[in-house]
């Protein structure tokens, strides 16, 4: 397939996109806008002919009161088609202001719906970002080239009436003025192109400058930022990287604007040449005089037409490669497949057998050939040095993997039969990375079951078993507190711990057959920790348990414990076992025992 082929077939598969997108915001508002459009290009050459009828009218040999009569009628009907153009003008300033909003709002929705979609592998590649900062940033040019299309029919429908009109005079005429025209739309073409190369070569500058604005201004990095005195280095940095990206863009521009300037002033030579033709057909009586406002103002009106097609052309094809940019977004295929339909039963019981994984884009076993087991009502830890796959166990658990080799099951069935959102209803987890969010209490906690959250008893009882109760008390506004004080200036500021304890009850709150706490208690104090392990046999009776931990000894409750060295299952059994076999768990309990006094 040729070049200009594709590039054909990319914009006209971005004319059906974004009309699409334009019709699905609102059918009414997308008829509209194409009805004032098409009136907005009859409407100069409208006014043209009349203005000929007018003065045709005043200087032919009519008697006075037969010229008046008519100049009246013409007026008349000039004043009426001008009311009608205010009025669809400021209307259409409305109605496409409401259109923008409502295309950006359908854009925006999309993006989200399609982020939900996304495996977890895609947000750990750079790639992706860069595809996602493309996205972000262009999606605005949906709108854009809904309106740019719309504006080309307006100019079709200018070009057309005026080449009518224009051929009666000559038929060279306008065609002279549009090949005139050509090295417009080429220049135009050529410097978008170069322009939009340019763009797509300097994003990981651009996602760097986001990147320091952000921690600049975010409270997040506030203290250390002051705390190491880095305010300058931070904004050196950032003027390096804008000015390796605008000194090429300046160069672009500046070649840009002196070649279309220069092939911007052909169209005008075929504008001398009609006016000098005009004026001699009139001088011989070829000619009305009404002919000479006729011809020399279509003439005008056919190169700001053209000028307008050639400003929407370049237009549209620049916002075509940016509507490329977010079609690659939403067309992303995910790689987990959600085509399972067996519901998973409450009570469950997995296994791993012979599981290797590598982390996509990367070499390094993360598992190899892992093999274990877990009963639906036994407590399991997992321990191991950083690194070796603890939390990547749980990741696989819940599908936001699969294994590279090997299998899952789930009560003896591949973990790929089930249904991807029914599978995960069965867990409450406490991820080692949890999330805050800038909510109120209740929301913060009831999110992870949103039928239920404004149960109360069953959220201040969450806030109890992850031992929260008394910060839930402290405050007048209860459950209603907004954390953070990111939008609400009475929002509570939480240590690491409290937030910790937030994320543990979020995880109680669910009504789960299986609960996952990935290193629960890291920002908790060790009284809290002890309170909260010692909960965890009521808390989980009946029900499967997986832990992940460093500090041993809040593991010892553990019905078994599975040892991680190096992507292998090195050691397995409870804690009395492990220790008298004097492996690798007893040499790390044993250092950890020492430095804590715990044997």
């Amino acid at each position: 397939m040729g070049k200009n082929t594709k590039i054909i077939k990319s914009l006209w598969g971005n004319f059906i996109f974004s009309f699409l997108i334009s019709w699905k915001s609102s059918s009414k508002l997308f008829i509209v806008r194409i009805v004032m459009e098409i009136f907005s290009g009859i409407h100069p050459v409208l006014l043209l002919y009349l203005v000929k009828l007018l003065i045709d009218s005043i200087s032919n040999n009519l008697q006075p009161e037969e010229k008046i009569n008519n100049a009246i009628i013409i007026l008349i009907t000039i004043f009426i088609i001008e009311f009608v153009v205010i009025i669809l003008t400021r209307l259409g300033d409305i109605v496409n202001s409401v259109h923008t909003d409502k295309i950006s709002n359908y854009i925006n929705i999309q993006t989200m719906e399609k982020s939900k979609t996304l495996d977890i592998a895609f947000f750990d590649s750079p790639d992706f970002y860069n595809i996602l900062q493309l996205a972000q940033r262009d999606s605005n040019s949906l709108h854009v080239f809904s309106w740019l299309s719309l504006n080309l029919i307006k100019s079709f429908v200018m070009i057309t009436s005026t080449f009518l009109i224009m051929v009666k005079l000559f038929w060279g005429f306008p065609i002279l003025i549009i090949l005139l025209s050509v090295p417009a739309v080429l220049m135009e073409n050529k410097f978008m192109l170069h322009l939009y190369n340019w763009g797509i070569k300097r994003v990981p500058e651009e996602r760097k400058m986001d990147y320091i604005r952000s921690i600049l201004t975010t409270r997040e990095y506030a203290k250390e930022i002051r705390l190491f005195n880095i305010f300058d280095n931070l904004i050196n940095r950032y003027n390096k990287y804008w000015r390796m990206w605008f000194d090429e863009k300046l160069q672009i521009t500046k070649k840009k604007g002196l070649w279309v300037s220069i092939s911007a002033i052909l169209p005008q030579i075929g504008v001398v040449v009609v006016t000098i033709y005009v004026t001699i057909n009139i001088i011989y009586k070829k000619s009305t005089i009404g002919d000479y406002s006729l011809y020399t103002g279509s003439s005008a009106e056919l190169i700001a037409a053209i000028s307008s097609l050639i400003h929407s052309i370049t237009s549209i094809y620049d916002n075509s490669l940016r509507i490329d940019n977010y079609r690659k977004f939403i067309n992303l295929k995910h790689v987990i497949a959600t085509t399972g339909k067996k519901i998973p039963d409450k009570k469950i019981n997995i296994e791993f057998k012979n599981v290797t994984f590598i982390y996509p884009n990367t070499k390094n076993k993360i598992l190899d050939d892992m093999n274990f087991k877990i009963d639906c009502d036994e407590k399991i830890a997992i321990v191991g040095l950083n690194g070796q796959g603890k939390s990547t166990i749980i990741k696989l658990i819940l599908r936001f993997y699969d294994p590279t080799n090997g299998e899952i099951l789930i009560n003896g069935l591949n973990i790929k039969e089930y249904d991807l959102v029914e599978l995960r209803k069965l867990f409450g987890v406490v991820f080692q990375d949890y999330s805050n969010y800038a909510f109120t209490l209740r929301e913060n906690i009831g999110i992870s079951d949103l039928k239920s959250i404004n149960d109360d008893a069953r959220i201040i009882n969450a806030c109890e078993q992850s031992g929260m109760e008394n910060l839930l008390y402290k405050w007048d506004e209860g459950l209603e507190a907004y954390l953070t004080k990111k939008f609400e200036d009475s929002g509570k500021e939480l240590s690491g711990g409290e937030w910790q304890k937030i994320a543990l009850a979020r995880a109680f709150f669910k009504k789960s057959e299986f609960i996952i706490l990935d290193e629960p208690t890291s920002s908790i104090d060790p009284e809290a920790e002890s309170n909260l392990y010692n909960k965890i046999s009521t808390l989980c009776e009946g029900k499967g348990a997986l832990f992940v931990s460093h500090r041993l000894s809040s593991i010892i409750m553990s019905d078994r414990i599975l040892v991680i060295k190096k992507g292998k299952l090195h050691e397995s059994g409870s804690h009395k076992d492990l220790i008298k076999l004097g492996g690798f768990y007893s040499y790390l309990f044993n250092l950890q025992a020492e430095k804590y006094n715990l044997s």
